[in-house]
């Protein structure tokens, strides 16, 4: 059985779930770096992750994601590269986050 049991209660393996969850820490002094995961995922995974969203990061720039200290929580799913006609790639494949939730600092 592919299971475990918390609390009398039973969920699915982090391999058998269908989303991935991954949580950024932002200090307000350094970029954001993810701190946990949940889900099937591994390091490298992580790192495509870490390093797509650091590619157009910009500490200066009020885009409303990272704008307070605290951990935030994001799901993330893989994207297919979308290839044309021809079987030429337009738009390589990447990671989609979705804003889940935001916990300030010391709570």
């Amino acid at each position: 059985m592919n299971k475990d049991i918390i609390n009398d209660q039973i969920f699915d393996m982090p391999s058998k779930r269908k989303k991935i969850y991954v949580q950024f820490f932002y200090s307000g002094t350094v970029a954001p770096f993810i701190c946990g995961a949940d889900g099937f995922i591994n390091s490298i995974m992580l790192d495509e992750i870490e390093s797509e969203y650091l590619e157009g990061y910009d500490p200066d720039a009020d885009d409303g994601v990272f704008n307070e200290v605290g951990d935030y929580l994001f799901e993330v799913n893989k994207e297919q590269a979308q290839t044309g006609e021809f079987g030429r790639i337009e738009l390589p494949e990447y990671w989609n986050m979705s804003f889940v939730k935001f916990i300030p600092l010391g709570n």
